[in-house]
């Protein structure tokens, strides 16, 4: 037998082995996946040898909790080695008690008239809770102790400190990769001020995990020395919360040189290691931080910053830095940022919540209550995104004027500003992440007083799939630029609202040849950006060559009563804006379907598309058309019958142009003799809320033409 899954009861036998367990001649040792079922070796009286359990692998997984182990009750069999040995070693919560010898005490829950079974322990297994006790004194039996394997817990005591393990110097966990439970909870203590374990010199894991401690809700005193913090530092230990501050020391460590640091690398002693207070390097320092070289732990931060370092080599010897609360580490400095990669600044071996600040890394825009204004004076990439409204509104924004990148989601609310030119030189407003943002991206909404963006400079707009944006109550006056809409139109933006007209411009000014429509007669031809509500009237058929070379309408578009085949005129128009009109209103009609009652919420902003009354029509098709904005909902009219040769046809021309279309009355299914319940199981498909943004139509859409291969 090469593979158990299951569990494996040993009990009442007259075993004197366990070598059975052995695969064959090879002697290969088998896998047992234990988690279900656990293994139990109980009450076995003639048993005496149990060396080949250390050698089984324990496939205890992950998700299923861990084996239940016990070794109970084996009156002859030593089992004072297997708990240290082989597989067996990373069980510290198995029970191993009542035989000739065991591992150790048995912990769990321990209470006052309990303790003293602890008496001679040196090692305890299955971990240590102490809970609602008063007297330290009372667990005075614990000080033999010098291992405990797995997790410790002690909460709602009046306890002052932990000295009662004076000899404690090892606690081993066994917690899981990607676990993340607390191992070391010391919490709900209100009269604790030190911990005074003054022994211990390890936290460790016999898995691949965190070692993750709780130090919470103590005396507002309680402070942790630093040979403590050394030790959770070294231990690798993770803090769900560290409720501490530092003691107060003074001297030498175990001959290791504490210094604090002042404010000044020039006044700081020679030959340091340990450096108490946050260690600021800065202008001028350059010629005293050979001061430096020796250091190995930095109890406070780091703040590089305004400095003409190339790199931070003269710090080679840091190893850790241990931080009570807050950021750990501030550098700044564009030589520093280019020439140094991210995990290779120093020989760091544990450093928790590490973060960079500045050059490529990003300025935050979250932090400013704790970075000087004048942080941002070199930024040119802005992390966290934006947040203004007009009780907020940090002084750092005067200080952007070299920011080119903006990184994360934007809302500016209720302030009194007239426009973003505090902005004017970013060049990208991009998502962090390669994942899809919740939410819009972009939102400006009541601000009263703006009637421009300012953003002169924006050229990419980049958040997966598509950006969302809103434009909401704003000045009557607020505008767009050309530029800016077109740049909106090549993002693909999709709008909650848009209110907004276009700003006044002059055609000279446009590098594309531009044009205003009043009529086809008097247009021009070979227009590239259109501007008007354009009409292909009866008898204008010969003219509309003037439309094939324009790629942008800005305004909307009607082909009525004409005798045209098809939009082949429009192959090369790709996108159209139309800012005029009012936003879209909600009419609620109703309708009935074989007794199916449907609900249809449509918005009444004036049609971006008309198509009416073109008997030769057969084909609607816009090979390049890919999206439009409005100010209200885009809608497209179609009333010619037969124009779609498919409920797909009709629904690609609906998602290329970003409109919804009444297509003769109804939806994309007036084209068909399709049966009246599958028309409305169709139609039941195609209901747009008018004050939902485009995203949540595009979906509807994907799903309805899912519908359609389906049927």
């Amino acid at each position: 037998m090469k593979v158990l899954n299951g569990g494996i009861r040993i009990v009442n036998s007259k075993l004197t082995n366990l070598s059975f367990f052995k695969n064959g001649k090879n002697q290969e040792i088998f896998e047992f996946g234990c988690q279900t079922h656990g293994f139990y070796i109980q009450n076995n009286t003639q048993l005496i040898d149990a060396k080949t359990l250390v050698s089984i692998d324990y496939q205890d997984g992950r998700s299923n909790g861990k084996c239940d182990i016990r070794l109970e009750d084996n009156m002859n069999l030593d089992a004072k080695e297997l708990c240290d040995n082989g597989h067996l070693s990373s069980f510290l919560e198995m029970s191993v008690t009542g035989n000739l010898r065991d591992c150790g005490c048995q912990g769990g829950t321990i209470f006052t008239n309990t303790s003293s079974l602890f008496t001679n322990c040196r090692t305890i297994f299955g971990g240590l809770k102490i809970t609602n006790a008063s007297l330290s004194t009372d667990f005075q039996w614990l000080s033999n102790i010098t291992v405990i394997n797995g997790d410790v817990d002690i909460g709602f005591t009046s306890f002052q400190n932990l000295s009662f393990f004076e000899n404690l110097e090892f606690i081993r966990v066994d917690n899981f990769e990607y676990s993340m439970k607390v191992v070391l909870d010391i919490h709900d203590n209100p009269n604790m001020t030190r911990l005074l374990i003054p022994n211990l010199k390890e936290l460790t894991n016999t898995r691949e995990g965190y070692r993750i401690a709780n130090i919470q809700n103590l005396h507002s005193d309680f402070c942790l020395t630093i040979r403590e913090i050394v030790t959770f530092l070294e231990s690798n230990v993770c803090f769900m919360n560290l409720h501490a501050k530092y003691c107060e020391e003074t001297g030498d460590l175990n001959e290791i040189k504490l210094c604090h640091f002042s404010g000044k690398i020039s006044e700081l002693g020679d030959d340091c290691v340990y450096i108490l207070g946050d260690l600021k390097i800065g202008p001028g320092d350059k010629k005293h931080v050979a001061k430096l070289k020796k250091i190995s732990h930095v109890f406070g931060r780091l703040i590089v910053k305004n400095s003409d370092f190339e790199d931070l080599n003269f710090l080679s010897t840091l190893e850790y830095i241990g931080l009570l609360d807050g950021m750990v580490m501030l550098i700044s400095g564009h030589n520093i940022v280019e020439n140094v990669g991210y995990f290779q600044l120093f020989d760091i071996k544990y450093l928790p919540n590490i973060t960079f600040y500045g050059g490529d890394w990003g300025c935050p825009s979250d932090k400013s209550n704790v970075i000087d204004p004048n942080f941002y004076n070199s930024c040119t990439v802005l992390i966290n995104g934006l947040k203004l409204s007009n009780s907020s509104i940090p002084s750092f924004i005067e200080n952007l004027s070299n920011l080119k990148i903006l990184s994360g989601a934007i809302e500016i609310t209720d302030t009194q500003l007239r426009n973003l030119s505090f902005l004017e030189n970013v060049e990208l407003i991009e998502s962090p992440t390669y994942e899809k943002m919740q939410g819009i991206n972009i939102n400006i909404h009541n601000n009263q007083e703006m009637t421009r963006l300012g953003l002169k400079s924006l050229k990419t707009i980049d958040f997966y799939p598509s950006p969302t944006i809103n434009f909401e109550n704003l000045h009557p006056d607020f505008c767009l630029t050309l530029q800016e809409i077109l740049l909106f139109l090549d993002s693909n933006a999709i709008f909650l609202f848009l209110h907004a007209r276009v700003c006044d411009f002059e055609i000279s000014e446009i590098k594309q040849k531009t044009c205003r429509f009043e009529n086809m007669t008097s247009l021009e031809s070979s227009c590239i950006y259109l501007f008007g509500d354009v009409l292909v009237g009866k008898g204008e058929e010969k003219q509309t060559d003037k439309l094939k070379t324009v790629n942008i309408i800005f305004g909307t578009l009607t082909i009525q009563n004409t005798d045209l085949d098809d939009l082949r005129f429009l192959g090369n128009l790709y996108k159209m804006a139309n800012l005029n009109g009012e936003s879209g209103r909600l009419l609620i009609l109703s309708s009935t379907c074989n007794q199916i009652n449907t609900n249809f919420i449509i918005s009444e902003s004036l049609p971006l598309i008309r198509i009416i009354n073109n008997n030769n029509m057969k084909n609607a098709e816009l090979p390049k058309m890919n999206g439009s904005i409005c100010r209200g909902f885009s809608r497209a009219v179609i009333e010619d019958n037969y124009i779609f040769d498919s409920v797909k046809s009709c629904m690609k021309f609906q998602y290329h142009t970003g409109t919804n279309v009444t297509y003769n009355g109804g939806n994309c299914r007036g084209y068909t003799n399709r049966s009246a319940p599958i028309d409305c199981l169709l139609s039941m498909f195609m209901v747009i809320v008018a004050n939902f943004s485009k995203e949540l139509m595009r979906n509807s859409i994907m799903s309805y033409n899912f519908l359609i291969h389906s049927l």
